[in-house]
């Protein structure tokens, strides 16, 4: 029973240092032209990335990349870019070897980078009650 408390600290730490040490994505497939072919991500283990950005000028342009699968910090950075020029962005999420929107319709960023935060609070209040459980059981 006092092992319990510091296997849920420790398995807390694994899960939380494991999300902060993600890598970086490999952006060689990354083009700003719609008319580009579809390009294959050079890294096993990614899958390509779009982002089309509207504009309220009315042009649409669609930014591409290579990231691991729910890389909402990859797509929210590309949102951003959106964001800065006065635009709004949907994501576009596909795992296989070739990228195509059509055919993987993905999720939208809100809704993707919303779990974010929500996950580190729930991490979060694990480690406080984990603390909280080994200072009642080693009293």
């Amino acid at each position: 029973m006092h092992v319990l408390p510091f296997v849920l600290i420790l398995l807390t730490f694994l899960f939380s240092s494991k999300r902060a040490a993600a890598e970086e994505p490999n952006l060689n497939c990354y083009t700003q032209n719609e008319s580009d072919p579809l390009e294959k991500c050079p890294r096993e283990g990614y899958g390509c990335f779009s982002v089309r950005c509207a504009y309220d000028n009315g042009t649409v342009t669609l930014r591409k990349g290579c990231a691991r699968a729910k890389a909402a910090s990859f797509c929210q950075h590309f949102e951003a870019i959106c964001v800065e020029n006065g635009g709004e962005s949907d994501c576009y999420f596909c795992f296989g070897d070739l990228c195509n929107e059509t055919d993987y319709p993905g999720q939208n960023c809100s809704n993707l980078i919303a779990a974010g935060p929500l996950c580190f609070f729930i991490i979060l209040m694990l480690l406080f009650f984990s603390i909280i459980l080994a200072i009642i059981s080693s009293s």
